[in-house]
């Protein structure tokens, strides 16, 4: 069963509740905004130990065009590393996608 364009927008983008909640606070940078530990825990929990796949990905999100290239793009990230959509670190860096590309 191939999902029409709509349900995969959709399965990208968190509900519209969750959005607002997201969006309170804007940040300039992912980079920035991803203290030692947090990037620790993501370069060996969601990249598989690799730094040098974890900063390419945060470059690449950090400097999307807008939203929806950024979240397209994590889209990809998490089928790339099958992240599992409940794990609290791709949560976390989903919220952190938000955040960046809120107005």
């Amino acid at each position: 069963n191939e999902l029409s364009l709509h349900e995969k927008i959709a399965s990208v983008l968190p509900p519209k509740a969750d959005l607002a909640e997201k969006l309170s606070t804007q940040i300039s940078s992912l980079k920035s905004a991803i203290n030692v530990n947090l990037k620790i825990a993501m370069v060996n929990e969601l990249f598989n130990e690799s730094s040098v796949e974890y900063v390419k990905a945060i470059d690449k999100l950090n400097s999307s065009e807008n939203i929806h290239e950024a979240m397209r793009y994590f889209s990809e990230l998490k089928h790339t590393y099958a992240w599992d959509s409940d794990n609290a670190l791709v949560k976390e860096l989903e919220t952190l996608i938000a955040k960046r590309y809120s107005i």
